[in-house]
C-alpha cells in the first residue's frame, strides 16, 4: 500500500488541509517544533487503525474548526486507488474505491498483515520509537515483512546488522 494523498477536515491545528502527489518511496516529513509533524503521524496511524488502544491517548480534537478526521487516499499493489475516510467517530471508517462506491471489506485487505504495533515501528514512525526500547524483534521483522501484502510474492528478506 502507498499514500497518495492525505486531506484533513479537522485534527489538532490541521483544518482543511491537503498534501497531494507524495512520492512512491520513503517520505520524511521534517520541521521546527510545533509545526505538527506528529499531529500529521497521529492523523495517518488515525486514518489506518482508528484511535489507539488504552484508555489515554491524545484525540486531536480539532482546533481550528472542521468536521474530525478526514480522508487518506491508497493505492494498493494491484494499483487500485481507494479513499479511507473518518469522521466524527474515528472508530469508523468508509473506504470507496476510484468511482465513489464504497466498499464493504475490512481495512485489512489494505494494510495487510501490519497490525498498528508493526506499522507504528516499521513503516511509519517518528523519534519516539526510535528512541524507545521496546522494539520489534529481528524474527518479528522478517515475519511481517515476508507476509506482508495479499497475493504478493513472499520472499525472504535478510535483516543487516
Amino acid at each position: 500500500m502507498k499514500i497518495k494523498e492525505i486531506y484533513i477536515e479537522g485534527f489538532g491545528h490541521f483544518h482543511d488541509y491537503a498534501i497531494r502527489d507524495l512520492s512512491p518511496g520513503l517520505t520524511i516529513i521534517k520541521g521546527p517544533n510545533e509545526a505538527g509533524k506528529s499531529t500529521l503521524l497521529a492523523f495517518i496511524r488515525r486514518m489506518l487503525f482508528g484511535k489507539p488502544p488504552g484508555r489515554s491517548f491524545n484525540p486531536y480534537e480539532p482546533l481550528n474548526g472542521g468536521e474530525h478526521g478526514g480522508r487518506l487516499t491508497v493505492e494498493t499493489d494491484d494499483g487500485i486507488r481507494y479513499d479511507i475516510s473518518r469522521l466524527g467517530r474515528l472508530d469508523h471508517y468508509i473506504i470507496r474505491d476510484e468511482d465513489g462506491t464504497p466498499v464493504q471489506k475490512d481495512i485489512a485487505f489494505i494494510t495487510g498483515s501490519a497490525d498498528q504495533y508493526f506499522y507504528d515501528n516499521v513503516f511509519a514512525f517518528g523519534l519516539e520509537e526510535l528512541y524507545r526500547s521496546e522494539t520489534l524483534s529481528e524474527e518479528s521483522v522478517q515475519n511481517h515483512v515476508t507476509g506482508a501484502g495479499v497475493g504478493m510474492k513472499t520472499c525472504s528478506i535478510p535483516v543487516l546488522q
